[in-house]
């Protein structure tokens, strides 16, 4: 996303029957500070911002160089009031923090309006869809001649889950520097677009579960948006800016191994339609994953251990859900048992500790995991393995979750089982999305998988 640091003008209000800020006008500075967004002022020459009673506002405003704004969701640094600390940032006295940035028309409504397309840029976008590949070489004349491929390269429109259009475009833009410096500028959008109108909550959903699924199949880098645009009902283009995220230098080397999944139009509309429903059915559980995959968000292991089987525990409850029939008998049970106890103080303390639902044990519920997902073939698991992984898991479950003041647990054993972990995670993600067909980064997971069980297996038998 571009960075700021431009002189404005801002007002409070807009003239909604001619569309224009009202007076009086303020002067600041817009600018990118800690990747935030912040308009610096002089508190002479803002006099009223201490009678803003409003936790949150919108201002109106426009750029030196004629750019017109709406910054919403902004608010103040009150002076004497708690010291606001926001994405890293510490708030100034003189400092408004900016939520959004919509550049473009000014618009009173601009939060309640309907939304028709989105076009959204994130990063490493072109190396996932393979886009342009430059080659050089001279000719007999020592002069040196380029070509670039998949230039022309068309993508067809396909729907996702009846909800919404979903397409590449590509941009061009073109330029020469001093006469003498030609200068090719390439981009790709994913646009979406909506025979319904959505509103702009819903264009930050959508974006949100894009993000995460390149969070997810690119698990090494940074993911974050570049570029974001809307066009309303009325046909009015804005350009959406909120907290700043660019490339570092070490973010730029990366390679299509790196990608657990690579553009494919063969398979493009099944996987992302598979991941917009799961994101439905599982909310919360899949937006985990992109970190859980993340090795950076551990230092210790036992705190991956303890993440990996709560990711566990949390899909295993969406996907096999407690049996009614089997709510049913265990609540009649309690129910015979209160019966037949005497004293009332027994009764209620059996009713207090069983008053929680019925949930199938964890046990049976990894037991699913192991045969639904292949786990049991792939690691040619006869039962009695099975039962001794499973009171493994189970065992380092119950003493890492309940810290006591010594490691009794073996360490090395602890990180073959963690490793075990992230590739079961790893295939399940793989088999949901119906990755694991003729995928040479499924099949990476599954070596990988056999290797650390193989080494767990000769610590664990000592």
């Amino acid at each position: 996303m571009q960075k700021f640091n431009e002189e404005i003008a801002i007002s409070f209000d807009i003239d909604k029957e001619n569309c224009i800020p009202n007076e009086p006008l303020f002067f600041g500075t817009l600018k990118t500070k800690n990747d935030n967004l912040i308009i610096e002022y002089q508190e002479n020459k803002f006099p009223d911002y201490q009678n803003v009673n409003r936790e949150q506002f919108s201002l109106y405003g426009q750029t030196i160089s004629g750019k017109k704004f709406i910054a919403t969701d902004c608010f103040f640094q009150k002076i004497g009031g708690p010291r606001i600390i926001e994405n890293g940032l510490i708030l100034n006295n003189n400092s408004i923090f900016v939520n959004r940035l919509f550049i473009g028309d000014w618009d009173s409504d601009i939060i309640l309006k309907k939304i028709k397309t989105i076009k959204v840029r994130f990063s490493y976008l072109e190396h996932w869809l393979h886009h342009l590949k430059v080659r050089s070489k001279f000719n007999e004349n020592k002069i040196c001649e380029m070509s670039i491929e998949n230039l022309d390269l068309e993508f067809e429109e396909f729907v996702i889950n009846n909800e919404f259009k979903f397409n590449i475009e590509t941009s061009f833009k073109t330029e020469v520097e001093a006469n003498k410096k030609f200068i090719f500028d390439s981009k790709k959008w994913i646009i979406l677009s909506f025979d319904n109108y959505v509103s702009i909550n819903e264009v930050y959903q959508k974006i949100f579960i894009l993000n995460n699924f390149f969070r997810v199949i690119l698990p090494t880098k940074k993911i974050f948006v570049e570029d974001l645009l809307i066009k309303t009902e009325n046909d009015k283009t804005y350009e959406i800016l909120y907290k700043q995220t660019n490339y570092q230098n070490e973010d730029l080397n990366t390679s299509h191994t790196n990608f657990l999944y690579l553009y494919n139009e063969d398979n493009i509309e099944g996987i992302l339609s598979n991941w917009f429903s799961m994101q439905k059915k599982y909310g919360m559980i899949i937006d985990s994953l992109f970190s859980i995959f993340d090795d950076k968000s551990f230092v210790y292991s036992e705190n991956r251990f303890i993440a990996y089987m709560q990711w566990i525990e949390g899909f295993t409850r969406v996907a096999y859900p407690t049996n009614e029939d089997e709510k049913l008998e265990f609540e009649n049970k309690i129910h015979k048992i209160i019966k037949q106890i005497s004293s009332s103080e027994d009764k209620e303390f059996i009713s207090n500790i069983t008053k929680y639902k019925f949930e199938t044990p964890l046990r049976e519920q990894l037991k699913k995991i192991i045969y639904e997902y292949g786990i049991k073939n792939l690691l040619n698991l006869n039962s009695k393995e099975i039962k001794s992984l499973i009171n493994k898991l189970l065992k380092y479950r119950n003493k890492l979750t309940h810290i006591s003041n010594k490691q009794e647990y073996d360490i090395n054993e602890l990180v073959y089982l963690n490793m075990m972990l992230k590739n079961i995670l790893y295939i399940i993600f793989h088999k949901k999305l119906l990755l694991d067909k003729d995928n040479n980064a499924y099949e990476k997971v599954v070596r990988n998988l056999i290797h650390y069980y193989k080494e767990y297996r000769l610590i664990s038998n000592k």
